[in-house]
């Protein structure tokens, strides 16, 4: 195990030990299916399926909202960084998902107004889907919790302690 993940510090081409390491990894995750916990998040995921997908489709409307204004604005001043909307795109995704490596960033006002509206609204579609899954696990986990008690509430009824 330790000559696994110390072998790329002394041999040259060690992909094959990575693709190693990542197998054990994907073999760990196998156990998930054991923990009660997983299958809720799983659950909780599969439940609110819709809600998650109508954020997805909004973060993509903004960002092609977004690449297509600054393709607008900016396409002719910066040919470089917004002269194609694939170009445009790139600076859209890397604006909406909060990373913004500042490769490319608008000149015009119009543009820094577009560029603000698709940061705000990327922060705001990063916080949708962290809600809408923390409330499904917390109402699987209530769920949980009733079914355990009515069982309890039975075996005791039974004579069952």
């Amino acid at each position: 195990m330790v000559v696994v993940s110390l072998a790329p510090f002394f041999v040259a081409n060690a992909a094959v030990l990575r693709v190693i390491r990542l197998l054990r990894i994907v073999s760990i995750m196998k156990f998930s299916r054991f923990s009660a916990a997983m299958r809720e998040i799983g659950a909780a995921l599969r439940e609110r399926s819709y809600d998650l997908l109508v954020c997805a489709t909004l973060a993509l409307v903004l960002v092609l909202l977004g690449a297509a204004g600054l393709y607008w604005v900016e396409g002719d001043l910066q040919p470089e960084q917004f002269g194609s909307i694939p170009r445009a795109l790139w600076w859209a995704v890397i604006t909406l998902t909060t990373v913004g490596y500042g490769d490319a960033y608008p000149v015009t006002a119009l543009g820094r107004l577009i560029g603000s509206a698709v940061a705000i609204g990327g922060v705001l579609l990063v916080a949708l889907p962290t809600g809408i899954v923390a409330a499904a696990f917390s109402d699987a986990m209530q769920r949980r919790r009733e079914a355990m008690a009515r069982a309890l509430e039975e075996m005791e009824g039974a004579g069952l302690e």
